[in-house]
Order: C-alpha cells, then sequence, then structure tokens
C-alpha cells in the first residue's frame, strides 16, 4: 500500500476541521461587538460565520487519495462528496477517474457519461477530459 505524505495528510485534515469546526472565540468576541445600525439592519463592516468550502474534503481527499494510487478508496470518497452536492462537476471527474484506475470500463464510462451531461454547453477547451 503506498505510503500518504504527512502534508497531504495534515492538509485533509485542516480542510476536514474547518468545514466541520465551531465558531472560533475571537468570533465569538466579535459577536459581542455592538456595530452602528443603519435604519433596522445592523451594519457590519465584515462577514461573520465559518469560511466558504472551496472544494468539499471529500472530494479533495478523493483527488488525493488517487494520486497515492489509491483508486477504491478515492472512488468511495467521490461517491460521498456526490452524495453531499450532486452533479458536482469536479466529483463525477474524480468518479471516472478513480473508476478507470480501478479498470472499471463501464463505470469509467458512465462518470465520463454523466459529466459531460452536466458539461454539455462547456466551452471544449475548458472541459479538462483529455482521456
Amino acid at each position: 500500500m503506498p505510503m500518504i505524505r504527512p502534508a497531504a495528510i495534515a492538509l485533509a485534515t485542516v480542510v476536514a476541521l474547518t468545514a466541520c469546526s465551531a465558531p472560533s472565540s475571537a468570533q465569538a468576541r466579535l459577536g459581542t461587538i455592538d456595530f452602528p445600525t443603519s435604519g433596522s439592519a445592523a451594519a457590519t463592516p465584515v462577514e461573520f460565520g465559518p469560511p466558504a468550502v472551496i472544494k468539499p474534503s471529500h472530494e479533495l481527499f478523493g483527488e488525493m487519495l488517487l494520486e497515492v494510487g489509491m483508486p477504491r478508496e478515492a472512488h468511495a470518497e467521490f461517491n460521498r462528496a456526490l452524495e453531499l452536492a450532486p452533479k458536482r462537476a469536479r466529483s463525477l471527474l474524480g468518479l471516472a477517474r478513480a473508476a478507470k484506475a480501478m479498470a472499471d470500463s463501464v463505470g469509467a464510462a458512465k462518470g465520463y457519461t454523466d459529466l459531460l451531461a452536466v458539461w454539455h454547453r462547456a466551452d471544449p477547451a475548458v472541459r479538462a477530459i483529455n482521456h
């Protein structure tokens, strides 16, 4: 079994914890500050809450697993990502790539077909499907 690099494990841990973390003490303290109001709505200078998730944790972990040669585990992570965000293009692409890496031609064909259905109007130059 290939070794997963410590940096990859650390990155996946940070992403997972960030996505699930409770507000920090700084956020809690800022939440108690009285900001000036404009009319009936409060005018806050910054947006509060957890950071926006740019890449879902399961999708990121699936990509990392594919990179280190663990397609079966990656396939499971992409499936989980698609349960949480159905038809997400990068998760569909990862699922197809994982199936291809496992020599599952039927699964790979289905993954690429599903991806093309989502990206049917995309610019061919940015499709990222060179398989």
